[in-house]
């Protein structure tokens, strides 16, 4: 039995409590859907199932309100139906976001990891979530809830976890447990374990770093998180807070990978990433309608903004 503080779920039937402190079944008029949504979440649940259902009990309540606000139950003998819902802990809810590791680099969907997502994917967006029970496609600044965490390409309150894997010098990293690199010993405890040569903010230090030989450590150049309290700074310092990997949207000045910049799709709200890009276009001649009929090695099938007109 779950329980609000003047409703209840009592084997999944919607009941009020009445002036005397008796339950009865609200009927369906008087019923609403928040209603049974705060006896869920007061119980650390969802709502996953509402549906109209016909009363059994001789007796329900329905509700009255004086001026709109001073509303009280009463007893209607005459309600047929009432309201039957289910609170669950145990699936997740289908009405909301939930956003995974997976994203879209080009005509390719990849996992954090680089691995290529072997599944078809619908929608637009260059983020993979789960809605409604399926993987979709969604925009990335959608209201939602991180299934895994996508690592930021900046620093983050003295912290970085993102895939930055070259040097300030344009020095490729070493992996940080390849044997020659821990055989003249470990830069922190728990090197060993560590399987992949990406940048990395070590303890007391204020720049991640990485190998680039087995005794030589380096620092990358990886830019700091523009402070969002203080949109004005940003805007006025936008090289600094960006850094040379990077590039700063025109409105709103969010940091962007150069990757993003001309790809055919808006990342920045005023599409300011697709301007002054080339037109590949002006390198071909239209020649009539013709098709190519066969020897066809590759199509790319996602090319939301065409060049030309």
């Amino acid at each position: 039995m779950r329980r609000a503080k003047n409703g209840r779920l009592n084997r999944d039937i919607l009941e009020v409590r009445g002036l005397d402190g008796v339950y009865l079944p609200l009927c369906l008029t008087s019923a609403r859907q928040e209603y049974v949504e705060h006896i869920c979440t007061s119980s650390g649940s969802y709502l996953a199932s509402y549906e109209s259902i016909a009363i059994s009990s001789p007796g329900s309540y329905a509700i009255a309100c004086v001026g709109g606000a001073n509303c009280f139950p009463y007893l209607n003998n005459y309600c047929k139906r009432g309201v039957a819902a289910r609170c669950s802990k145990d699936y997740v809810d289908k009405r909301k976001i939930y956003f995974t590791s997976g994203y879209r680099g080009g005509s390719q969907w990849l996992w954090e990891d680089d691995t290529p997502i072997d599944f078809p994917v619908y929608g637009h967006g260059r983020c993979l979530a789960v809605v409604g029970g399926e993987f979709r496609a969604v925009e990335c600044e959608s209201p939602g809830i991180a299934l895994c965490e996508v690592p930021r390409e900046c620093i983050y309150h003295e912290e970085y976890y993102g895939r930055k894997n070259t040097t300030k010098d344009g020095l490729p990293c070493m992996k940080w447990n390849d044997p020659s690199v821990l055989y003249y010993g470990d830069a922190i405890a728990g090197q060993a374990t560590w399987n992949h040569n990406f940048c990395r903010m070590l303890e007391d230090e204020d720049t991640p770093s990485c190998f680039s030989s087995p005794t030589i450590r380096n620092p990358c150049m990886i830019p700091d998180c523009p402070d969002s309290s203080s949109r004005l700074e940003l805007k006025a310092d936008l090289s600094s807070k960006c850094g040379p990997a990077f590039f700063a949207c025109r409105d709103s000045g969010k940091c962007l990978p150069d990757d993003f910049r001309c790809d055919f799709e808006p990342d920045c709200s005023d599409a300011s990433d697709e301007e002054d890009c080339e037109d590949y276009l002006k390198n071909f001649e239209l020649v009539g309608t013709l098709k190519i009929a066969d020897k066809i090695t590759e199509i790319w099938t996602y090319i939301p903004h065409v060049q030309g007109v």
